[in-house]
């Protein structure tokens, strides 16, 4: 038992660092002083159009649900889905030009 407790405690942060993002190659580069390489793979991006429950026009009465089929509903949704879709028409160049965080 003491072996295995002992095995863990050495190994369960070696498990961890990848979870957390933290590699061996980022340490090494960051003590290193080289330049760090940034992940463009992904990106946060907030739209900039109200979700249909908290929009005035579809917000639904308080214990009431969303009505899907209401024509306010399917508008402002038609909405946003133009808003997303634009968006991900100029993501690739907005990627290119190195923006990591937008509001669109």
């Amino acid at each position: 038992m003491k072996r295995f407790l002992a095995l863990f405690l050495l190994t369960f942060p070696m498990m961890a660092l990848p979870v957390l993002g933290v590699t061996a190659s980022d340490s090494r580069s960051a003590t290193a002083g080289t330049k760090q390489r940034v992940d463009r793979s992904s990106a946060l991006v907030e739209l900039s159009g109200a979700p249909v429950a908290t929009y005035e026009k579809t917000r639904p009465a308080k214990g009431k649900k969303i009505d899907f089929s209401s024509n306010g509903v399917k508008s402002h949704r038609a909405q946003l889905a133009a808003l997303r879709n634009d968006f991900k028409r100029v993501a690739p160049a907005e990627r290119s030009a190195g923006s990591g965080h937008q509001r669109v």
